[in-house]
């Protein structure tokens, strides 16, 4: 081989492997591929290492590359990162990108409500019918998970998580509920509007509105207490409502339930209920009867209780349901003793005549109607009771 001709080798050699070196820049937009608009200061990435961000207008460049074939990458949050190849030619390669937004199918979520058997209190929805109790101090207690002396009623062990209440306990069947609420005075809870099923039974809602009949805790579904004035929708005590909402029947055609319960100091209670429903029907009925003897002499207690209610469900935008309550006691207290008589002789009784009886009487009708989306409720009430 001759000289010229290794020479010549050589120098074609050296400008092959100039031009494989020559420089070259890369410049171009970044576009949102659905709006079409510029992503501004999105991340451009070159092979490893070399980084730059696009500017507010979208628009990057890079200079001082070698030709050749580069990979390039993509990525802005919110958008699916852009990974390719491309093959820069020497001097200036235009490349605009389009990005695609993220977006993957979750799979479908499914929230249901478990209702802990552990837990007798809970709350009141905001809306509930006619009745708005949104931002109002509230507690549901659930009977069925109480547990509590169900058959004297006791006040203390039904009401024992609802926070604020004072409670009295003037006799021991719980004939008369005694509860207040923020040092308001539970004299015969005076200080909240008693109702039973949305009816009042309060002696008088406005003059004298104390309660002198309490529904048997056995009859009971759920008791709905408000807090704070009850405004003109359940009337002027300061306490608030308390709503006795009782049993309306099994979820079938028949069901029975007795029960009976002694105690010291003769105290016998005895009860039976019936309930069911067919078809739009449903019907529920309940007789309670209970007595006690007392420590002391002429402080015996004897009382009976019959409830009965009939509900027609046409569709969930026509309810009608009427009832029936009955309720009589008789009820005695010996007197109270000063210290000297408590001392020589703490059975000292000195009042023989009967200190409270009651025949209470409660017929009510209730029809609830939903007519191009607005609910009307009708409630007719009819209340005969011997005062004490």
């Amino acid at each position: 081989m001759t000289k010229n001709r290794v020479q010549l080798i050589v120098f074609f050699a050296l400008i092959k492997s100039q031009l494989m070196l020559a420089q070259c820049s890369m410049q171009g937009f970044i576009f949102d591929i659905d709006k079409a608009k510029p992503i501004p200061y999105a991340h451009v990435k070159l092979g490893d290492s070399l980084v730059v961000t696009t500017n507010k207008d979208g628009f990057y460049q890079i200079d001082n590359l070698n030709t050749g074939n580069h990979e390039i990458q993509v990525s802005y949050l919110g958008y699916k990162t852009y990974i390719n190849k491309h093959h820069l030619k020497p001097n200036l390669n235009t490349y605009n990108i389009s990005l695609q937004l993220a977006s993957e199918l979750m799979s479908e979520v499914k929230l249901s409500d478990k209702k802990q058997t552990n837990q007798n209190l809970i709350r009141l929805n905001a809306i509930e019918g006619t009745s708005i109790y949104a931002a109002k101090k509230n507690e549901v207690i659930l009977m069925e998970n109480s547990i509590g002396n169900k058959a004297t009623n006791n006040s203390r062990q039904v009401y024992s998580k609802v926070p604020g209440l004072n409670i009295w306990e003037s006799d021991g069947l719980g004939m008369q509920l005694e509860i207040g609420a923020r040092g308001l005075s539970p004299h015969r809870t005076s200080n909240f509007n008693t109702r039973q099923n949305g009816c009042d039974i309060s002696a008088d809602a406005l003059g004298y509105p104390e309660s002198y009949y309490t529904p048997p805790s056995e009859v009971i579904d759920r008791i709905q207490l408000v807090r704070g004035a009850a405004s003109l929708q359940y009337g002027t005590q300061f306490g608030g409502l308390l709503n006795f909402v009782l049993k309306d029947g099994a979820d079938k055609p028949l069901e029975l339930s007795a029960r009976q319960s002694l105690g010291s100091f003769g105290l016998s209670a005895s009860s039976l209920s019936i309930g069911g429903s067919k078809s739009k029907w449903r019907y529920y009925s309940f007789y309670q009867k209970k007595s006690r003897k007392g420590w002391r002499n002429y402080s015996s207690t004897e009382a009976q209780c019959f409830y009965a209610s009939l509900k027609y469900e046409a569709s969930e935008k026509f309810v009608a349901r009427i009832e029936f309550t009955h309720m009589d006691y008789l009820s005695q207290q010996p007197g109270g003793l000063n210290d000297d008589l408590f001392a020589s002789n703490p059975d000292t009784a000195l009042r023989s005549r009967n200190w409270f009886r009651v025949n209470w009487n409660i017929a009510a009708m209730n029809i609830d109607l939903i007519w191009f989306g607005i609910i009307f409720t009708l409630m007719i009430e009819c209340a005969l009771i011997t005062p004490p």
